[in-house]
Formats: C-alpha cells, sequence, structure tokens
C-alpha cells in the first residue's frame, strides 16, 4: 500500500471564446511528474490515483467537478493528460479553481473522502473570465509560462486515523466511551454515537488541531438500564468528511467478583486480588466491625478478567468486602 502521495508541479493554461467561455487545460509535463511518497517513483495507472479539475462559481464555497476524473500515470508513468475543460460564466465573472487528486480509484474527489481514501487538492486559483475575445485575468504571480500559464504545487495528505476502543467504567447506570485518533496534518472534531438497537445518541464534540501522535479521547455517559446491550462508535469530521470507527457494544453484567483465598502484604501494603468482568466497576469498601463500611475506591482493572486493589497495611483487625455498583 502506497504510503502518500506527492504531487509535483501543475500546468493550467487558460483561455476564452466571444461566447466568454474559460478554458483550463491541465496537466503536466517531463518535469513535473506525479510521484508515490510511498515508493518515490512515478505513480502508475496501476496505483488507482485519480485527478479532476474543480471549480466554484461566484460567491459559493461548493465545488464541482469540471468534466471527468482523468487516471494518473496513463500513458506513461508519473504522467497525467487531463485535457481541455470549459467553464462557461458571463464575462468579468470571478471564479475559483483547484485540482484535485485521490487514491483508490474512486469516481470523484467526494466518494474517496467518504471512503478514508487519501486526498488531496491544490491551492485555490482565481481566475476572472474574459469577454470579447479577451484571455482570462489569473494573478501576476502565478503566470510562470507565459500570460496565461502558471504551475501549481500539490500534494497529498492522509486522513486522521480512528479507532474505538473497548468502553470501561461501566456500571449500572453509567460508563466511560473510548478512542484514539491521529488528527495528522487535519483540525478534527470528535464525538461518539451510542444507543441500543441504533446510534440514537451522540456525545459533545471535541476538537484536535493537527498532530501525528495519538490522542486519546474518552467521554463519560449516564442514565443507562442495566441488563440492556448498548452500541457505540467514535465519529471524525475533517475538512467536511467523516470517518466512523468500529462499531463495539458493552452491558453491564452482574458478575460477583471471586476473591482469591491469598492475599498479599508486602512492604508495608496490602493487596486483594479477584476476578470479575473486564471493563467493570468493582468498589472496595473496608470496615473494623462489619457494621460501619467505607469506600476505599476501585479496584483496578488488569483487562484479563483480573482486579487489583492496594492500600497502606495498618495495625489491627481489618475486613474487606468488594460491591458492583
Amino acid at each position: 500500500m502506497l504510503a502518500s502521495l506527492g504531487l509535483a508541479l501543475w500546468t493550467f493554461t487558460g483561455g476564452t471564446t466571444l461566447r466568454a467561455q474559460s478554458w483550463v487545460h491541465f496537466g503536466n509535463n517531463s518535469s513535473s511528474l506525479v510521484y508515490s511518497g510511498g515508493t518515490g517513483l512515478p505513480v502508475t495507472s496501476a496505483d488507482g490515483v485519480k485527478a479532476a479539475l474543480y471549480f466554484a462559481p461566484p460567491y459559493s464555497s461548493v465545488y464541482q467537478m469540471a468534466g471527468g476524473a482523468v487516471d494518473v500515470g496513463t500513458p506513461v508513468p508519473g504522467a497525467i493528460t487531463g485535457g481541455t475543460r470549459e467553464i462557461v460564466f458571463q464575462p468579468g465573472t470571478t471564479i475559483h479553481v483547484q485540482v484535485r487528486a485521490w487514491f483508490g480509484g474512486h469516481a470523484s474527489y467526494e466518494a474517496a473522502q467518504a471512503a478514508g481514501a487519501w486526498v488531496g487538492q491544490s491551492p485555490t486559483i482565481e481566475m476572472t473570465t474574459g469577454g470579447g475575445g479577451a484571455p482570462p485575468t489569473i494573478p501576476t504571480s502565478l503566470t510562470a509560462n507565459g500570460l496565461q500559464s502558471f504551475l501549481v504545487p500539490h500534494f497529498l495528505t492522509p486522513p486522521p486515523s480512528l479507532a474505538t476502543l473497548p468502553a470501561t467504567s461501566v456500571t449500572s447506570t453509567s460508563a466511560v466511551l473510548n478512542a484514539t485518533v491521529t488528527p495528522r496534518t487535519w483540525a478534527v472534531q470528535v464525538q461518539f454515537e451510542w444507543g441500543t438497537t441504533n446510534f440514537d445518541n451522540s456525545t459533545p464534540i471535541q476538537s484536535y488541531s493537527s498532530s501525528f501522535s495519538p490522542v486519546t479521547v474518552q467521554t463519560a455517559i449516564a442514565g443507562l438500564q442495566d441488563g440492556s446491550t448498548y452500541h457505540f462508535r467514535a465519529r471524525v469530521v475533517y475538512s467536511g468528511a467523516v470517518i466512523l470507527g468500529e462499531n463495539r457494544s458493552f452491558a453491564w453484567l452482574p458478575t460477583a467478583p471471586v476473591i482469591e483465598p491469598e492475599h498479599d502484604f508486602h512492604l508495608g501494603r496490602f493487596t486483594l486480588q479477584f476476578t470479575g468482568a473486564i471493563g467493570q466497576v468493582y468498589l472496595v469498601q473496608t470496615s473494623t466491625n462489619l457494621i460501619e463500611w467505607t469506600t476505599a475506591g476501585d479496584a483496578l482493572d488488569l483487562q484479563n478478567g483480573g482486579f487489583r486493589f492496594g492500600e497502606a497495611a495498618t495495625s489491627g483487625q481489618r475486613f474487606y468486602r468488594v460491591l458492583l455498583p
């Protein structure tokens, strides 16, 4: 699998006719091939990389594809032969143009985003359509190879990665939902969707900035009913695209703890160990007279069916019991 895709330089050429059509040609040459970041070699048709020209009408941020998508790496590795695209507007209309590319062989940039494929887009180019045979107006800083030709650097970045983790701290009325997200170069919004039969509930959105390190996401939910199985998944939104994590489930079980007959006294500490249901909360209480009980804390979930509780040893007789909240 390719790790990334580096798009070098693309050449755009603009022109108009008397009908005030803006003709935009997108393609590249031998000095601006498309390379795979995974292999360092020019992309071939077997890599399933596609590209298309997108434009936004005046006063709109919604981009539309101009013509169809083309395969990158055809007919020679690293090449794109996009041909000419016609964008028709009234003379003097300002439009915005981008090249967008994606892995996975999807029919469009939007489909690639929805599937979680790696995608990328060029900087936005602002053009003003001409009239009466005049060429379109483009920024002077982008007229590298003549009045109506310019080079646009591209690169693709992978989408965020997301993993839904098992629920923890499960009680008969509450639980903690867990996930990890690696935003990479994106600003992301993360939340959990949960419910008994459908994902009818959602938790508050948590926002994270770009980072290449995994970020732990946790949210507590309450108002649960014992005896019910709950399903949940993490959901990430970035740059208008959505990634859904793995579906997981949990249920509170009235599993009584089985306390090990031998307890450990070591270096002035008392350790109690027992088995129970993974992910659930077990409260440990202490007493000196079996009448008055004090909550000492939660037992540590060892994630293998075992639990441990430790505290400083005290003189005199002391009793312990374990409860399921």
